[in-house]
């Protein structure tokens, strides 16, 4: 986080940031509407060939599986965002809006898969309910039911996912819609023959964006790009009754999300902006992506949240125990042990979450160092990349 200096914008891009920082506070209803019952179930859609919306995403967060998988992430991104941290151009085949990308990852064997698609290509199917990306993965249903299967890297699952209405919203705002739901799962896995029945709370996490791809026609360099340069998002399952959303998001190295959201099985939804997210230790070199992108991550960071009385809430110490995958836009998925002081009932727990971590930086930079350092695709991950 700031160890180094973001990728050189354009003087388009530096004026877009600086107007977005400046805006956003002021149109974004991401907190009141977090306090209140998700209601508004018709916006939960596949935008495809929608006149504003150019971008949709669909995830699906599974944080605390059982060994050997420890975690489960599901995304498929329709259409691309025009944000620097998310749009992987080495994926780029066609034109921005008939773009479709797909990741999922679990820490077993380091598997994880990252395929690109053409929306209107022989391998998609899609209509208001069903969703087919080759033969990789299917989403079927509307909310607040879906039926997920997917095959990749050996691994193969099905689940019946309930979504309730307990919402956060990262961001609300009339170009940019991006809420996460809790949601119930019951499914099982099938690894190297062998069945694993499993059941709990994750989250559904959808977007849908006005991105300039809704007036361009063409991928936007890099420099161009909406500078989203950081974003880390973790899910923490306090204890069967609580959920913990942590985020951040800067643009241009300026805050512009900063929140923890607790939210209750009662329908209950706390919203705390008074947070602080350091790392502790990062790994001892940077970690090269497939696409040859250099990226310092963590090995153990903290959480702090403060009540609106500027006192302790919750404190979080947590240390990566997963290989990185890499997938989430420019950035990584891994899973994470946690120990939480809650002050709130004077206690500790401890669990397992699941993070999101992209950090886009100048490589020029962070580059310099010794050349074993060994590709991702290589050596530190076994990723399908199609």
């Amino acid at each position: 986080m700031n160890l180094f200096s973001l990728p050189k914008l354009s003087p388009r891009a530096e004026l877009l940031a600086k107007t977005l920082n400046h805006l956003t506070p002021l149109v974004d209803h991401s907190t009141t509407f977090s306090r209140q019952i998700f209601q508004q179930d018709p916006m939960i859609q596949p935008y495809f060939d929608h006149p504003f919306y150019s971008c949709t995403r669909y995830g699906f967060n599974f944080p605390d599986l059982p060994m050997p998988l420890q975690y489960l992430n599901i995304s498929a991104i329709l259409g691309r965002t025009g944000l620097l941290c998310y749009d992987q151009d080495e994926l780029q085949h066609t034109s921005p809006r008939k773009n479709a990308t797909v990741f999922m990852s679990t820490a077993f064997e380091s598997s994880a898969l990252l395929q690109n698609h053409i929306l209107d290509g022989d391998d998609i199917v899609h209509t208001s309910n069903k969703m087919l990306f080759g033969r990789e993965l299917l989403i079927e249903g509307n909310y607040p039911e879906f039926h997920v299967k997917a095959h990749f890297q050996g691994i193969e699952l099905q689940f019946k996912i309930d979504v309730s209405r307990h919402s956060s919203w990262m961001m609300k705002t009339p170009l940019y819609d991006h809420l996460s739901l809790v949601m119930h799962y019951d499914g099982f896995f099938y690894i190297q023959c062998e069945r694993y029945p499993v059941c709990g709370t994750g989250t559904f996490e959808f977007a849908r964006a006005a991105t300039p791809y809704s007036l361009l026609p063409h991928p936007l360099s890099l420099t161009d790009k909406v500078p989203v340069n950081f974003v880390t998002y973790q899910i923490i399952n306090l204890d069967d009754h609580r959920q913990l959303i942590l985020s951040k998001i800067d643009m241009a190295a300026k805050t512009m999300s900063y929140k923890a959201y607790i939210r209750h099985k009662s329908g209950l939804c706390e919203v705390y902006d008074n947070v602080e997210f350091s790392i502790s230790e990062y790994q001892d070199r940077p970690t090269l992506s497939p696409f040859g992108q250099y990226t310092l991550l963590p090995k153990s960071f903290e959480w702090k949240i403060f009540n609106q009385n500027q006192e302790p809430y919750l404190m979080i110490k947590a240390k990566i125990n997963s290989t990185f995958q890499y997938g989430v836009g420019l950035g990584y998925a891994a899973a994470f042990e946690f120990e939480v002081d809650d002050h709130l009932y004077s206690c500790q727990r401890m669990g397992q979450g699941y993070l999101e971590y992209i950090d886009v930086v100048e490589q020029t930079e962070i580059c310099p160092y010794p050349n074993d350092i060994s590709p991702l695709g290589q050596s530190q991950q076994s990723i399908s990349i199609i």
